[in-house]
């Protein structure tokens, strides 16, 4: 025990304790959520959350202490393992919020976001129906659409791997509070998607399985499917396309190509038919705060702990070289007269 609370003393830091409380916060509000369907409706979720995470959850558990422990003594390797074992976690923890979201209780609000979409004056069919008469507009949006998995799972690791702290730091806050606060707006005011408000033929199949599933959990019925969606105010599809941008802005030669081709997805999300226009503006909205929230914890809390871990491992040996430059002596400079010196 006195091993225990000597590690936790000497080397978990502010940025490891406030990580793991939010984890333990999407945790607690899923589990209220999975709680209160029990006690009430007892509708059936399709599982998201699969029993063979919870195999892997020792050995990243495992990797994150050895991050923890090797902080000092090799930074970028133990970067990198601690925010892929948090990024595992993170995963974990938001599976099991989605899992207590998916049995709301409340009717879903699509009539409500159409009735927004037209004010706006923008109509759902005409641009779907535009979309699928070019075929390599479609195609094209599609594959932007489709790639937003590779990122979520390949520009964490590319921000460890180039010691990126502070991006990918604000990036894992933003994401989580994003998650908190869009989850939860689902499980008060659910969505099914334009697919289960209008009948057009240009819908896909994945597109009508957001709303069967909606449907047959709701009603008790069998589950048929998996697949489809689940959440469409706000669009996470355009939170995650910002949020991951936004992680590369000091990586100019990264970030314009990238943050155009996620201008892109935002884009495909209403274009191909699986978002209202209000989803994306929704969507840009909760990613813009979960930012400005990130940064201002960031700003508070985090960036000592970096100062911090700078100056145990490289500031001694950059000052370490500067007494070794003033010790030897430079033949080009003439020595001071004895008798000029003080």
């Amino acid at each position: 025990m006195n091993a225990i609370k000597r590690f936790y003393n000497q080397y978990v830091m502010r940025e490891d304790k406030l990580f793991v409380g939010l984890l333990m916060v999407a945790v607690v509000v899923g589990l209220v959520y999975i709680i209160a369907n029990q006690l009430s409706f007892q509708f059936t979720s399709t599982g998201f959350l699969s029993w063979k995470w919870f195999v892997q959850v020792p050995i990243f558990f495992g990797l994150g202490i050895f991050a923890i422990y090797a902080r000092k003594h090799s930074p970028r390797m133990s970067f990198l393992t601690w925010t892929y074992s948090l990024y595992f976690f993170m995963v974990i923890a938001l599976s099991v919020l989605m899992v207590g979201i998916e049995t709301t209780p409340f009717p879903p609000i699509d009539h409500h976001l159409v009735q927004a979409d037209q004010l706006l004056g923008f109509s759902q069919l005409a641009v779907l129906n535009w979309t699928y008469a070019h075929k390599v507009i479609f195609n094209s949006l599609n594959f932007c659409y489709n790639m937003i998995g590779v990122e979520l799972a390949l520009f964490p690791i590319v921000l460890a791997l180039l010691l990126e702290k502070r991006a990918i730091k604000v990036y894992l806050l933003a994401m989580l509070l994003a998650s908190i606060v869009g989850f939860s707006i689902y499980y008060f005011f659910p969505t099914t998607a334009p697919a289960s408000v209008f009948f057009d033929k240009n819908f896909t199949p994945f597109q009508h399985d957001t709303f069967i599933k909606f449907f047959e959990i709701h009603h008790h019925l069998p589950i048929t499917t998996t697949q489809g969606g689940l959440i469409a105010f706000p669009s996470f599809h355009v939170i995650w396309a910002a949020l991951l941008a936004y992680s590369l802005k000091n990586r100019k030669h990264l970030f314009y190509p990238v943050l155009v081709f996620n201008a892109i997805v935002i884009v495909s999300t209403v274009f191909l038919g699986w978002h209202y226009l209000t989803d994306v503006i929704g969507g840009l909205t909760l990613a813009g705060l979960s930012v400005w929230a990130a940064e201002v914890i960031y700003k508070r809390y985090l960036v000592a702990d970096d100062v911090t871990v700078i100056n145990k491992t490289s500031t001694p040996k950059i000052r370490d070289i500067k007494k070794m430059i003033q010790l030897v002596p430079n033949p080009n400079i003439a020595p001071i007269p004895q008798t000029q010196r003080k």
